[in-house]
Formats: structure tokens, C-alpha cells, sequence
């Protein structure tokens, strides 16, 4: 009994973390911690972006991304350092998750891709939502719906723990 009250209370107490973190807009979905909705990414609010991003001139971080939705290969969560201006490592932070080999890299994005993403999406006529970081203006949260009437064709990536990285 005293085993069932107390893993109850840790759930509870982890829900209102959660709970609490969402409500106070700590993620990058914003305040309720739902996908960026609401009228599709401007140009001109990507091309700001983008700019804040090649002024903070970082050829070398590293930075947390995971996906969440449709039926891609980026679904999960990976710490990716990129050297150069290129992915050089990928590994899984999902205990006995799936770890891309280095010639499986090119389907993970740095950031000047995922900028590249945003735009090709603009151009088509799908649905395109982001969330920039004011700071250095990369991606904090996409969501990219090449085809709103269809099925798990999204792409919900959130990129979070940006860090510049000496060469």
C-alpha cells in the first residue's frame, strides 16, 4: 500500500513539473508546450533568422535534436556535434535507441540545413510553423506538412542545448 502511494505521489509530482514547465513557456513549442500552429512562417521572419544565425558565425557546436512526429527517420532524440560546418558525431539519447552510422549522417541536419528545410517548404504548399531562438535565431521548433490532408507526412523536429564548440 504504502509502495502504490508513494509511486502515485512521484507521478503527480513529475505531471506537475511537466505541467508547470509547460505552463511557464519552457519549451520550444511555446506556452501550452503544443506545435508552433497558427498562420505559416513569413519569409521575412525566416530570412531574420537566418541572419542572426550567420551573425553568430558557428561552424562548430553541438545541440540536442529530437522529432516527434510522422513516418521519418528522425523520429527520436540525438545529441549531434557538428565540426566544420558538418554533422561529425550522432548518438542516441534514448537508452538502446537507434544510433545512425557516420555514412547515415546526411540525414541529420545541422542547422544552416534545417534553415534549408524551412525554406523549401515556404516554397510549397504545405504548412510551415517555426519557433526561432531570439538569441542566435536557430530553429527551436518546426513543423513542416507538405501535404495537410494526408497522413504522417510531418516533420515535428524541436532543436534544443545549442553550444558553440571550439574548432
Amino acid at each position: 500500500m504504502r509502495r502504490r502511494r508513494a509511486h502515485g505521489l512521484a507521478v503527480a509530482l513529475v505531471g506537475a513539473l511537466i505541467g508547470a514547465a509547460a505552463l511557464s513557456g519552457c519549451t520550444p513549442w511555446g506556452a501550452a508546450g503544443e506545435p508552433p500552429q497558427g498562420p505559416n512562417l513569413s519569409e521575412e521572419d525566416l530570412a531574420q533568422a537566418r541572419e542572426r544565425w550567420k551573425a553568430a558565425d558557428m561552424a562548430d557546436y553541438s545541440y540536442v535534436l529530437e522529432g516527434t512526429c510522422g513516418e521519418q527517420q528522425l523520429v527520436g532524440r540525438w545529441a549531434v556535434r557538428v565540426a566544420g560546418g558538418a554533422v561529425a558525431e550522432v548518438a542516441s539519447e534514448i537508452p538502446d535507441g537507434w544510433t545512425p552510422t557516420a555514412e547515415q549522417y546526411e540525414g541529420i541536419p545541422t542547422v544552416p540545413d534545417l534553415f534549408d528545410r524551412l525554406e523549401a517548404s515556404l516554397a510549397g504548399d504545405g504548412n510551415t510553423h517555426a519557433t526561432f531562438s531570439p538569441h542566435w535565431g536557430h530553429p527551436m521548433a518546426l513543423v513542416l506538412d507538405p501535404m495537410p490532408a494526408a497522413v504522417d507526412d510531418e516533420t515535428c523536429l524541436t532543436v534544443t542545448a545549442v553550444t558553440p564548440l571550439e574548432p
